[in-house]
C-alpha cells in the first residue's frame, strides 16, 4: 500500500473551514466527545482516538452565552491537538459564511488563542478544522504547533477572548502528557550540501504515527523550496501529515544563517519494512512550468489513472453524478510526492471544451471537501458540478517531474525498534 503526504502548512496561522460530512445523526454521535477526532480529516487523530492514545479533558466554560468545551488533547512530540465544541444559546448567523469567505469564516467560530506554557506566553502556529454541527453547535480540532520545546507533564493554560464575534473570557489549564511512545535517538548525524545542512535528532513513533525531528541550517539568501519525504526500502513514500508548521527558527546575524528545528510527522510504516530514508529534495513545482493531463470521467471505464507525471499517478475507483455534485473516489499511488501535491489542490473537472468547470472550489483542502477513507490512502472528493454520462466530465491534473533529491543528505534510518 502506499500512502501519501496529505497536507503541508506554513508556519503562520492557516484555517482549514472543514465541509467534511458528520454522519447524518452526528448531533448525537457527537455526546461521545471522542468521535470529533474519529470523524476528521486527521488521519492520525483518527487511530490516536481508537488506539486510546488521546487524554479525555471534558474541560467546559460558558461567557456570555456561549459554552466552549475542550473535550479530547492528543500530544506528541511538540504538537498538540484539541478536540473542541462551542455552543451558544441562540442560533449562530451565517451572514459572513459564503463561499467566496471560507477562508475567513472559522475566524469568526473561535478567536486566535493566548498561550502560556509554565505561566510564560508563548508564540505558536496553529490550524483550525471546524464542522458545524446544528444550529447552535459546532465541533472543532484545533492543532497547535509551539515555537519552544515543551517537556512532558507541564502546565497548559490557553485563553480565548472572542468566540463567535462574542468577547468574553474561556480559559482553560491542563497538563500536558505525551502519548506514549518509542524513540531512537540519532547522534553525530550532521550533513551538509551546498550551504544547507541538517541534523537528523531522533525519530520517534507510536501506534498512530512517525515523527523526525531534525535541525536545517541554511543562508538568509538561500529562497530554495526544501521538502522532506520518508521513503521505505520498498520505494514508497509515507503520507506526511506534519511539515513546515512545526518549526522554531533561530537568526544569526553574525554569520547570515538561519537554524529552524522541525516534528515532521508521517504514516506509520507497514509491517514488514525494514528501513526508512529521510530523503530532502527541491519541490519542482516552484521552477517549471508544467503540463496538464486529463481522462474522461466516465463510470463505464471504471478504473481510470490519471497520470501526475514522473511522480506518479492516482486510480479513480468509482464516479457519481448527482444533481447538484459529482463524487470521485480515488486512490493516491505517488511514488514520490512533493509537498504542493495532496488530495485537494491538484485535481479538477473540465468539460469537453477542456473548460475548467469546478473552478477553484477545491484549492489546498481549505474548503475541505476531500475526506480520507479509511486509514490508508483512498480518498473522495466532491465537486459541485455535475455530468450525465451520456455526456461525462474530464478530470484534469498537471504532470510534475521528478523533484532534485539531495542525495548528500538523506539519511538511511533502521527499523530495528519498530
Amino acid at each position: 500500500m502506499i500512502f501519501r503526504k496529505r497536507l503541508t502548512i506554513i508556519s503562520f496561522v492557516i484555517i482549514l473551514s472543514g465541509l467534511v460530512i458528520f454522519p447524518a445523526n452526528a448531533q448525537e454521535e457527537l455526546q461521545d466527545r471522542s468521535t470529533i477526532f474519529e470523524n476528521s480529516i486527521y488521519r492520525q487523530l483518527m487511530t490516536a482516538s481508537k488506539k486510546n492514545l488521546t487524554e479525555k479533558l471534558n474541560q467546559s466554560v460558558t461567557d456570555n452565552g456561549i459554552t466552549v468545551t475542550l473535550n479530547e488533547i492528543y500530544y506528541f512530540d511538540n504538537e498538540l491537538s484539541y478536540s473542541m465544541t462551542v455552543e451558544s444559546k441562540k442560533k449562530f448567523t451565517n451572514e459572513e459564511s459564503t463561499e467566496n469567505n471560507l477562508i475567513a469564516e472559522p475566524f469568526r467560530y473561535l478567536g486566535r488563542p493566548h498561550i502560556k506554557y509554565n505561566g510564560k506566553t508563548i508564540n505558536f502556529a496553529s490550524s483550525l478544522w471546524y464542522e458545524k454541527v446544528s444550529d447552535k453547535k459546532v465541533a472543532m480540532i484545533l492543532k497547535v504547533h509551539p515555537n519552544t520545546k515543551i517537556s512532558n507533564n507541564e502546565v497548559f493554560e490557553m485563553t480565548f477572548n472572542q468566540v463567535m464575534n462574542t468577547k468574553g473570557y474561556w480559559n482553560f489549564k491542563m497538563p500536558v502528557k505525551e502519548a506514549d511512545n518509542n524513540v531512537i535517538k540519532i547522534d553525530n548525524a550532521a550533513k551538509k550540501e551546498g550551504d544547507v545542512k541538517l541534523e537528523l535528532h531522533h525519530i520517534k513513533w507510536n501506534d498512530a504515527e512517525v515523527s523526525v525531528n531534525f535541525t536545517e541550517e541554511r543562508s538568509l539568501t538561500n529562497a530554495d523550496m526544501v521538502a522532506f519525504n520518508l521513503i521505505t526500502d520498498n520505494g514508497d513514500a509515507l503520507e506526511l501529515f506534519t511539515g513546515y508548521q512545526s518549526s522554531i527558527s533561530q537568526i544569526n546575524q553574525e554569520d547570515n544563517t538561519v537554524t529552524t528545528e522541525y516534528f515532521f510527522k508521517f504514516a506509520l510504516p507497514e509491517d514488514g519494512v525494514s528501513q526508512l530514508t529521510f530523503s530532502p529534495h527541491i519541490d519542482a513545482e516552484f521552477y517549471q512550468t508544467l503540463t496538464k493531463s486529463s481522462e474522461k470521467l466516465d463510470p463505464k471505464e471504471l478504473p481510470i489513472t490519471l497520470s501526475q507525471g514522473e511522480i506518479g499517478s492516482l486510480l479513480i475507483t468509482d464516479i457519481e453524478y448527482k444533481d447538484d455534485k459529482t463524487i470521485v473516489t480515488y486512490e493516491d499511488h505517488l511514488k514520490y510526492p512533493i509537498s504542493q501535491v495532496y488530495p485537494g489542490n491538484n485535481i479538477w473537472l473540465e468539460n469537453n471544451s477542456h473548460k475548467n468547470v469546478s473552478s477553484v472550489y477545491i484549492v489546498r483542502n481549505l474548503l475541505g471537501k476531500v475526506k480520507p477513507v479509511g486509514l490508508h490512502n483512498t480518498y473522495i472528493a466532491e465537486f459541485p458540478v455535475t455530468g450525465i454520462e451520456s455526456s461525462p466530465l474530464k478530470v484534469a491534473s498537471w504532470l510534475y517531474p521528478y523533484p532534485e533529491v539531495f542525495e548528500k543528505l538523506q539519511y538511511t534510518i533502521p527499523l530495528d525498534g519498530f
